[in-house]
């Protein structure tokens, strides 16, 4: 079971062009437990093994959600939706996207007139 899980997150951080810091920081380990987990050099807890499980759950049903996400027909893949939200999650960033979604509000607003 345990090796099928670390098949799941091995395959999920390869077909995500992640990193094992980004997955290490999200789920709150160092990269080196991650790449042993990767290269089976160490077991997985039973906290961890809960944490990878809802991890994956959690970013397979956000990848859903974003597969339908369209920016002028052009397909906002999750990855780069998840890079908008990290950027406009900055506090310097905040302001840029109040100015964003200002103006997407007056051309929708212009579209409609």
């Amino acid at each position: 079971m345990e090796k099928k899980l670390i098949d799941k997150l091995s395959e999920f951080i390869s077909n995500n062009d992640l990193t094992y810091e980004k997955v290490a920081k999200d789920l709150n380990v160092s990269k080196t437990t991650v790449s042993r987990w990767i290269n089976c050099e160490r077991g997985i807890g039973p906290r961890s093994r809960h944490k990878i499980k809802e991890y994956l759950k959690e970013n397979r049903q956000q990848k859903t959600e974003c597969e339908a996400i369209k920016l002028d027909n052009w397909p906002l893949t999750s990855i780069q939706l998840q890079q908008l939200v990290d950027y406009f999650s900055a506090p310097l960033n905040r302001a840029e996207l109040f100015e964003v979604l200002a103006k997407i509000e007056r051309n929708s607003l212009d579209h409609h007139n």
